[in-house]
């Protein structure tokens, strides 16, 4: 066997996949940081920040609620910031952090989609997350 005939078995990958699983590595990357890099920091996001890294929960309902709002299922987020986020067994605490996360993660996607000139659709995006969510959450599962 030569030394390039593996290149042989590799399947295409369409260049969508590519740009979403290079894009969700280097979310994951900025999400091992706490706080994740940021451009500008909001004087009522300072006491969220500085606190002690959230419980993985808080990162769960996070990548939850940013799928949420990229499908526009708006009522799901009004009822989790309502009370839902007590059924998550998140203290208020944590709470703010997963929303603080949720913000952070839509603001990088949309980020992302208009350096593309908005060619990334909804569900691509939404598969974005989802890619996010497993590289960084998959450590921990190990």
């Amino acid at each position: 066997m030569g030394r390039w005939d593996f290149l042989y078995e590799l399947q295409p990958r369409a260049a969508i996949d590519v740009l979403l699983d290079e894009a969700a590595k280097a979310f994951a990357e900025d999400l091992q940081q706490w706080p994740p890099p940021l451009e500008a920091i909001e004087p009522s996001l300072l006491g969220v920040i500085r606190g002690p890294r959230p419980h993985r929960l808080a990162y769960v309902e996070a990548f939850r609620l940013a799928r949420l709002d990229l499908e526009h299922e708006y009522e799901a987020i009004e009822s989790w910031q309502q009370d839902g986020w007590r059924g998550a067994q998140l203290n208020e605490g944590e709470r703010d952090a997963a929303v603080f996360l949720w913000r952070y993660l839509s603001e990088r996607t949309f980020d992302l989609n208009e350096a593309l000139q908005s060619r990334l659709r909804r569900r691509e995006l939404v598969a974005l997350i989802d890619r996010i969510e497993r590289r960084f959450l998959a450590p921990a599962l190990a």
